[in-house]
């Protein structure tokens, strides 16, 4: 589980 909710978000969909 990533410790930086925001920041795994991010890197989700900027990862799309």
């Amino acid at each position: 589980i990533p410790l930086d909710i925001s920041d795994y978000n991010n890197r989700m969909l900027l990862d799309d």
